[in-house]
């Protein structure tokens, strides 16, 4: 049963791709886009062809929900431009900018989201879901999952570091 839904979701990208032409300008752009951004600066071209192949490019107005607390998908975001907000229940508690990962925890965790992530303005974010980066190649998973650790070690620092009063910030080597 597995099988049938693993192939029916594999049909499903094809029949996607099939009916999407490919606008070489946007691509290019998009590709640009993605290689301005620091915590990619690792990946070829080859990798963020693969990254923008098997994901969905969206925009997002002021105000809108990319991610709702208690939802459950098995997605991960890219915010490429722009800035959000994230909310447990009516609490801000943090804001993402350009260049960071949004959902992390609930996308390695399998588990529901555990909050709102909402645009301030407008933003572009890049959708992944975890299937789509199984089909990826070996080097760019392997750059993928290294930048996720990245993310999440600074991210767990800086909470740690408020949570103790201090500001500091793990500094790459």
């Amino acid at each position: 049963h597995e099988s049938m839904m693993a192939f029916a979701a594999d049909l499903s990208i094809c029949f996607q791709e099939l009916d999407s032409r490919v606008d070489t300008g946007m691509a290019e752009m998009r590709t640009d886009k993605l290689k301005q951004l620091a915590f990619l600066k690792d990946f070829g071209d080859a990798e963020i062809w693969e990254l923008l192949r098997w994901s969905q490019w969206q925009e997002f107005e002021d105000g809108e929900a990319i991610i709702r607390e208690g939802e459950t998908d098995d997605a991960i975001y890219i915010l490429v431009s722009g800035s959000s907000e994230v909310k447990k229940g009516q609490n801000v508690v943090a804001m993402i900018e350009s260049g960071e990962f949004i959902g992390e925890i609930a996308f390695l965790a399998k588990c529901k989201r555990t909050a709102t992530v909402s645009d301030k303005g407008h933003c572009t974010v890049l959708c992944i879901s975890a299937n789509q980066i199984e089909r990826a190649s070996e080097r760019c998973q392997i750059l993928f999952q290294r930048v996720l650790i990245s993310t999440l070690t600074n991210r767990l620092v800086k909470t740690t570091s408020q949570f103790a009063g201090q500001s500091a910030e793990l500094q790459e080597p």
